[in-house]
């Protein structure tokens, strides 16, 4: 088993890369496409929505909507 963390470099780092697909979205269906083209997916869990790194689904950090 691979136990993981993310520092907050990397958090700010991932954010930044996808911040124009989470901003320019027009459905929920257009943000997954783009998200699964870059490698990543949201899931929900116990904490809320989550940002994964796909095909595995490794839970990397909660995902929060950016302010329109």
């Amino acid at each position: 088993m691979i136990h993981q963390r993310l520092d907050p470099f990397t958090i700010r780092q991932i954010r930044e890369m996808l911040q124009s697909d989470l901003r320019n979205a027009t459905s929920q269906a257009d943000l997954t496409q783009r998200l699964n083209a870059k490698g990543y997916g949201l899931r929900p869990s116990a904490n809320g929505t989550m940002l994964t790194a796909e095909p595995q689904g490794l839970p990397l950090f909660p995902y929060t909507a950016p302010a329109q």
